[in-house]
């Protein structure tokens, strides 16, 4: 019944998915290829399967839900959507916190594509970041009685940036690779400056960072992505890791649908251009649009 329910919330949310691409980009075909991406994925087979992870397809199901409504209401559709808005974020609040980031999220869909960003859009997500703050707070409190969140050392503090490149690379070539696949990911070692594949994953972040930020007019699809891609992660990226794995892949459940954003939208303006050509070239096409 658990792997029933779990399989039940993961097959809604790639429904809410599609459903967020055909609203942003208004293109059917395209919606439902990236959103069956999503749903076949070979890391969503983690969250899913794992019933005690059911919490974050629970969570994301209704972040989701949040960011449809947020996109509804956004585009003036009634004060309506707000409400439906922040009741979902709530729930997903509190199905699980690592969802708290959420009106940040909102903020990268302001600037693209919703192109709405300003400092009114800002003061408008304060019902959303009060949910955040007191989550946030209670999530502190819960860990600090329970004993889960061990004082930090000084070593601990400066090696949280070489973790989080790496595992910021390391999750990034797991949607793109998603080969070996494992129920938890060991931390590497040394995980210092002295190991060049935590050196080299820290350079890469940086590199392709700045080159997102400097190509943003010309590409912001690439950086929106990224955006969501990184301010989904850090409640999952606590100063102090567990001992026996850095990465897990239902950490990555949310976060993807970023990716799926501007997939979509490079998707959708790819169908459009098939659709104006002859019906000969079309067939020649469909290759490599589906590539």
């Amino acid at each position: 019944v658990f792997h029933i329910v779990s399989l039940a919330l993961h097959a809604l949310c790639s429904v809410l998915l599609f459903l967020l691409l055909a609203r942003l980009f208004g293109a059917l075909v395209p919606s439902v290829v990236v959103a069956l991406a999503f749903a076949l994925h070979p890391v969503t087979v983690e969250p899913v399967a794992w019933i005690g992870e059911q919490k974050a397809v629970l969570a994301s199901c209704f972040a989701l839900a949040s960011i449809l409504a947020y996109v509804e209401a956004a585009r003036g559709h009634g004060r309506v959507w707000w409400r439906l808005s922040w009741i979902a974020f709530l729930l997903a609040v509190l199905s699980k916190p690592t969802v708290t980031m959420l009106p940040l999220l909102f903020l990268v869909l302001d600037a693209w594509p919703l192109r709405r960003l300003s400092a009114r859009t800002v003061r408008e997500k304060w019902p959303f970041l009060l949910v955040a703050a007191v989550s946030g707070a209670v999530t502190l409190i819960s860990e600090q009685q329970g004993g889960g969140a061990p004082r930090l050392s000084r070593a601990e503090l400066l090696a949280w940036p070489l973790r989080v490149g790496y595992v910021l690379v390391f999750y990034l070539r797991k949607l793109l690779w998603p080969f070996p696949l494992s129920s938890a990911y060991p931390q590497p070692e040394p995980l210092s400056l002295s190991n060049p594949l935590v050196a080299g994953s820290l350079v890469f972040v940086l590199a392709l960072t700045a080159a997102l930020i400097a190509l943003r007019r010309r590409a912001p699809a690439g950086l929106a992505a990224w955006s969501f891609f990184v301010f989904a992660l850090p409640p999952t990226l606590p100063p102090v890791p567990y001992p026996w794995a850095i990465a897990f892949d239902h950490y990555l459940y949310l976060p993807m649908a970023g990716f799926a954003i501007a997939l979509g939208a490079g998707a959708s303006a790819g169908w459009r251009r098939l659709a104006r050509m002859p019906i000969v070239a079309r067939l020649a096409c469909l290759p490599l649009l589906a590539g």
